[in-house]
């Protein structure tokens, strides 16, 4: 309207001066302020020669204009985040169970992943356990095609089938028309001794095993039928075509003397190794679970100690963190420090420099260590006799 009104410019051509005002080149700033001076001079002119306005107050309405830019914003828009923002205020007040499983379920299918920023599922997950929420494992008997709240019990959220790899819409449909599954034979067979499943296959198996989904089914642990969970794989996934092969067969398509062989066979199998665990977890769910690098215990500790993560610092002071990777370097004058890679629940990697190291590197992938941290332009830093490492 500025425009319309002083420089005598149609209101139809006045979008392209929008454009040009809000226009933010980052990789050529000098390029855009030139464009802008052009812009300037423009509007003295027109000014000077549709209203004969002086230049001097023209210079100065146009450096306003270009002040407001930098803060101002569309009222509609504004309207539109203000009703948006006191639904989503609503939601979580009287529904907070729902609000808080939709906001993971978005932030894990909708959003993905941005290069070089926080996982924005972990950080949905973080938030949601501030508000003092538990994420369970996924399970069976449980889960649902999106994330949800516990039924059992209060404030817990179940993961969804849909944020697991290889386990599509259709596998889930079959799982829920056939649960609940109690026996080792539910997840394979019908009672007639018939194959049970066609879209809930062996790699939506498989990827249920790895992330130990099968709590509910009462098989796995001390004293049951399976001591481990790389068991179950060796025999219902591992072995699974074979069970299948024998109920196709028109006689002798019995596979309990087969089954119970196998599950006799793999007794002595030691479990998945922790960096295993977490391989899968990361490759089949999308995230770190952090259980396993860190208990609920030893997380409690910390936090009566004063020690929050790395994600939350705010200043100098104690932290916990996860190393990536870790590798010695020299400074120019030769001196050695430890350059490490650390993260947190917001799964995003930092850089940390930590001087006056000596000896071997003895921090590996997956420790979890303290520190006092402070932090440059460059990253994070400590000093080795600040820095220490913890177990479970």
């Amino acid at each position: 309207m500025i425009y319309h009104k002083l420089a005598g410019v149609p209101l139809e051509d006045t979008d392209g001066i929008r454009k040009a005002f809000t226009k933010k080149e980052i990789n050529n700033k000098e390029k855009a302020q030139a464009e802008r001076n052009k812009l300037r001079q423009s509007f003295i002119d027109a000014c000077a020669k549709a209203n004969n306005i002086d230049a001097e107050d023209c210079g100065d309405i146009f450096d306003e204009m270009e002040k407001l830019v930098a803060y101002s914003f569309n009222k509609s828009h504004a309207v539109c985040y203000a009703i948006t923002t006191w639904q989503c205020a609503w939601f979580l007040t009287y529904y907070p169970d729902e609000w808080v499983a939709t906001y993971i379920d978005y932030c894990a299918i909708s959003k993905g992943k941005v290069t070089g920023k926080e996982d924005p599922k972990a950080i949905a997950i973080k938030e949601a356990k501030a508000l003092g929420y538990e994420l369970t494992k996924p399970d069976i008997n449980v889960s649902e095609y999106e994330i949800i709240s516990h039924p059992a019990y209060n404030k817990t959220l179940v993961p969804s089938f849909s944020s697991l790899q290889h386990v599509g819409k259709t596998a889930v449909s079959e799982i829920q028309q056939f649960r609940p599954y109690n026996s080792v034979k539910d997840l394979l067979i019908n009672p007639d001794g018939s194959w049970r499943h066609s879209k809930f296959n062996k790699s939506a198996l498989s990827t249920l095993v790895k992330l130990e989904a099968l709590d509910s089914m009462n098989i796995v642990g001390e004293g049951k039928l399976f001591k481990n969970y790389k068991q179950v794989n060796a025999v219902l996934v591992e072995k699974n075509d074979l069970f299948k092969r024998i109920t196709s067969r028109k006689k002798n398509n019995d596979i309990t003397a087969e089954l119970e062989a196998a599950i006799a066979e793999v007794q002595s199998m030691e479990d998945w190794t922790k960096a295993e665990k977490l391989e899968f977890t990361k490759e089949l769910a999308g995230s770190v679970d952090f259980d396993l690098l860190l208990s609920k215990d030893s997380r409690e500790k910390l936090d009566e100690l004063g020690f929050e993560s790395i994600d939350n610092w705010s200043e100098k002071g104690n932290y916990w963190a996860i190393v990536a990777s870790a590798g010695l370097a020299k400074t120019k004058t030769g001196k050695t420090y430890l350059k490490i890679r650390l993260f947190a629940e917001a799964n995003k990697e930092v850089t940390c420099f930590i001087w006056g190291w000596k000896g071997n590197v003895n921090l590996q992938e997956n420790d979890v260590v303290v520190a006092l941290f402070d932090r440059s332009d460059f990253g994070y830093n400590t000093f080795q006799n600040k820095i220490f490492k913890i177990s479970n």
